[in-house]
Formats: C-alpha cells, structure tokens, sequence
C-alpha cells in the first residue's frame, strides 16, 4: 500500500467514524492510523535480494528508563509490566501526537522516528517538543508514585539528526523496515549520556 493509498483509507475511515459516531476523527489518530497502514506494510512485503535502501535525512529520538534493567532483576515478570507498560503506552501516544512514527520498543526503551515515512520541514522541532512533553509526564508520573509511596521512574533521552540508510531487512519469513548508519549509533550514544528528567 503506497502513501496515496494510505491516505485514501484514511479519508474512508474519517467518513466511517463520523457516520458511526458523530465525531470527527483528530488528526493525531488519523496520523496513527496511517503509520499503522505503513508498518503493516513493511512488515509483510516481501524482501528481494536486490532491495535497494534510500538515503533520507531523519530525526532520530531514543528514550531509555534510567536503571530499569536493576529494578527489574528484583521483580517479578508482571511487577515489571505494570510498572512499564503505563510508560510505554504515555509514551507512545505523545510520539504520536508529535507526528514521530514508532520505529521499535527495546525493553525498557523507545525509538521513534520523525521525518519517515514522509518528512516534514519541522522535523526536528517536533522531535524536540515531544522530547520536552515526554520529559513533562515523567516528571509528573514520578511524583504520582512518589506520592503513593512507590518507585519513581526516570527516563534519558537522546535525539540526533542526520542522513541516513532507511529500507527493509530480513527474509520472507521475517522482515521489519529499520535504518542503518552512524547517526543511530550516534543517537544511541547520545541518549546513554543524556541526565534523566
């Protein structure tokens, strides 16, 4: 499904909504909806051995929770996820909302990317705002579990922008849409550096 389809299913879908319910659909979940449609795609496409990747600029945003990896180790499985899982999905909604497009989740960490599919000229603003509103919630977030007497959580985050290789990887039988380069080694660098709040 190619970007002018995406749009058209989600000019349907836009219909659908306020024929069912009454309500117009934000421009947030529609955003949502068609990086859904977009990472559908990707995952399902077939790779070719001669798959070509393309060269795009990108903004790359990668949020971590400081000292996770220790808290979890003295934890159960469902302890762990219920302390993680509210994050992650907070997380995710003010990428969303930033227009960042979810590129994978690694454990207790987050990657997001602003300028695939499609790129903006604001780009890098937006990465930014969604970076300072991410950092707004923890903080929020850990004086809620302060105040309940449970654990505060605290979270580093690293933004880099940069040229970058952008296709898919993999195989009939698994495939994902990634990037490759420096500038995510550098982002990655960058966040693990990065003071948490």
């Amino acid at each position: 499904m190619k970007a002018s389809s995406h749009a058209i299913a989600v000019s349907r879908i836009r219909k659908l909504v306020l024929r069912d319910t009454g309500q117009v659909l934000s421009d947030v979940c529609a955003f949502e909806i068609a990086t859904l449609l977009s990472s559908m795609q990707r995952t399902s496409a077939p790779v070719s051995e001669d798959e070509e990747f393309q060269s795009r600029d990108v903004t790359i945003l990668l949020a971590d929770l400081r000292g996770f990896t220790a808290i979890a180790a003295d934890r159960s499985a469902g302890e762990v996820l219920q302390m993680l899982n509210p994050v992650l999905i907070k997380m995710s909604e003010i990428i969303f909302k930033h227009g960042g497009t979810i590129d994978k989740f690694m454990a207790d960490s987050i990657m997001a990317l602003f300028g695939v599919p499609s790129s903006r000229s604001d780009d890098v603003a937006r990465a930014l705002s969604c970076a300072a509103e991410m950092q707004v919630w923890m903080c929020d977030h850990s004086a809620e579990q302060r105040r309940k007497g449970m654990l505060e959580l605290f979270m580093g985050v690293g933004i880099n922008t940069g040229t970058v290789l952008a296709g898919t990887l993999g195989s009939d039988v698994y495939s994902e849409y990634t990037l490759n380069g420096d500038e995510v080694n550098l982002t990655s660098r960058i966040e693990a550096f990065s003071l948490r709040g």
